[in-house]
């Protein structure tokens, strides 16, 4: 399963390896008013900047991107005006 933040922050990938539980504080019925849990995980991916490599690296590359793109852009419409 991953493991993902409300805010959209990836974790990784991780499997469930224990479940415990206990039921305590029980309504007059029977039925649990109180569950608590905990979960052992192990993760099973690599790490995100295993996957992803230098952040810095892929920003540089991204601009070079960019930069190549609008001198391209540039080019085609200077030749289109003239």
């Amino acid at each position: 399963m991953a493991v993902i933040e409300g805010g959209g922050t990836i974790y990784g990938m991780y499997v469930i390896e224990s479940l415990n539980q206990t039921k305590t504080e029980f309504f007059a019925s029977g039925e649990a008013r109180k569950i608590e849990f905990s979960l052992g995980l192990k993760r099973v991916d690599e790490s995100l900047s295993e996957m992803f490599g230098s952040l810095s690296d892929q920003l540089s590359s991204l601009q070079d991107s960019a930069a190549a793109a609008v001198g391209n852009i540039r080019s085609t419409v200077g030749g289109l005006l003239q």
